[in-house]
């Protein structure tokens, strides 16, 4: 694929680790014309960006753009990822960041001080979010292929489900066992990059995701637990698997605990345990995780917390210990900000920051 470069800038992008993220770096790099092969593409959670950034720093070059996409603000890595940044011994450092999560003015202020180029728009998903204002920016036209794009990705990353092609791309993206995360994530990048959004190679990973997905959820949810007050009802379960996907097992397990939110567990070590927050509507995870020190949007947040010494040990002989004192500790919060009353998933208007 042939297309103009509009900027003679070294590309450096950080990108979620998901279907929304690969679809924004692949966007970002059709609107800027350069291929992914001549930029960095690196993939995060906003809870290690900076981790990322102390990786990248040693090596960044002059006249160097880093663009941020689909990242969240977290409280705890996003002002150690600024301070890499601002302290960074780079000639004309630039950098940009597109994001369709909840920003609280002052970490709006956190980053402009950076003197970044902030465009925040919760109409949309990430890949939108640079679709519309990365365009602008540049004075490229959005082609059909990136309204395509934009469409199908949102519809899944936003929980519509109004495009028939999001439920396949949500799945395969997922990467084949055989295949590194990120080296999957780098694949998707490429096929969207060159105009691909649906080929063999993802009807046959969706194909093998189908049939992983149906033997690994039942034998998860059977360890989950629930706990309920005053109508709001929050489950959880501890995760051996990556499949299925948090958001599909997420949306398992409200259903069959008839909840207002879920999470679900994975142990980062033996007492960190991070946490992937999903709501249908009945609660507002992103208020949960905020409290928390995580971050997102209103039906899907993350966050990492610490297990009591005791719910670590017990958590040895069963995980269920861990899913009990999980659902209970989000319970506390919910009730205390009152997540289970804030159910408007309110978009927003595109703002431009």
């Amino acid at each position: 694929m042939e297309l103009q470069p509009r900027t003679d800038r070294r590309i450096v992008i950080i990108t979620h680790n998901d279907l929304d993220g690969a679809a924004a770096a692949a966007s970002y790099l059709r609107i800027v014309g350069v291929k992914p092969q001549d930029a960095v593409v690196l993939f995060a959670e906003p809870y290690n960006v900076d981790q990322v950034i102390d990786r990248l720093t040693p090596y960044l070059e002059p006249h160097t753009t880093v663009a941020f996409m689909d990242i969240g603000f977290n409280s705890q890595s996003t002002p150690r990822a600024i301070d890499r940044l601002r302290s960074a011994a780079v000639k004309d450092l630039e950098v940009e960041w597109y994001d369709h999560h909840v920003w609280a003015e002052e970490d709006v202020n956190a980053v402009q001080k950076l003197g970044a180029r902030l465009f925040v728009d919760r109409s949309t998903c990430g890949a939108g979010v640079v679709i519309r204002y990365a365009s602008k920016l540049y004075g490229v036209e959005v082609d059909d292929f990136m309204n395509r794009l934009e469409k199908a990705v949102c519809a899944a990353d936003l929980w519509r489900w109004d495009d028939p092609l999001a439920p396949k791309l949500f799945r395969a993206s997922t990467s084949p066992p055989d295949t590194r995360n990120g080296q999957w994530k780098e694949k998707l990048v490429e096929k969207f990059f060159n105009g691909v959004l649906w080929d063999d190679e993802l009807q046959a990973r969706l194909e093998g995701y189908l049939k992983e997905e149906l033997a690994n959820s039942s034998a998860e949810l059977k360890n989950s637990y629930s706990a309920s007050s005053n109508g709001c009802v929050i489950a959880s379960v501890v995760r051996d698997s990556d499949l299925p996907s948090d958001s599909i097992l997420g949306s398992m397990l409200v259903s069959r605990a008839h909840a207002n939110a879920a999470a679900l567990i994975k142990r980062k070590g033996f007492r960190r345990v991070s946490l992937s927050l999903r709501s249908r509507g009945g609660a507002n995870v992103q208020v949960i995780a905020r409290r928390l020190g995580g971050g997102g949007h209103p039906r899907a947040s993350g966050a990492s917390i610490i297990l009591p010494l005791h719910v670590a040990l017990l958590g040895m002989i069963s995980r269920k210990y861990i899913a009990k004192y999980v659902s209970q500790r989000l319970l506390e919060v919910a009730m205390a900000t009152g997540a289970c009353k804030s159910t408007a998933d309110a978009g927003g208007q595109g703002n431009s920051m």
